[in-house]
């Protein structure tokens, strides 16, 4: 899985990798056509994709509030 806004590099251009664009903070999942990156609308992919941007959201969180602890201290 890929999470970034700016289209996968062309080594990533396989049918079974999915990204995330998070262009507009949309979290729109795709997957290679062979062509293009194509919107993917079946449930459990746009299940996965919004796990995997909340799972993103916390991470950073943490890793932000750890490095303002080790700031602070």
């Amino acid at each position: 899985m890929i999470i970034q806004a700016a289209a996968p590099a062309v080594a990533d251009r396989l049918a079974q990798n999915l990204w995330i664009d998070t262009t507009g903070n949309a979290n729109t999942p795709k997957r290679w056509s062979g062509s293009a990156w194509v919107a993917v609308t079946d449930k459990a992919a746009t299940d996965a994709a919004a796990a995997a941007a909340s799972a993103l959201a916390l991470a950073q969180t943490k890793a932000d509030a750890t490095v303002v602890n080790n700031l602070t201290l």
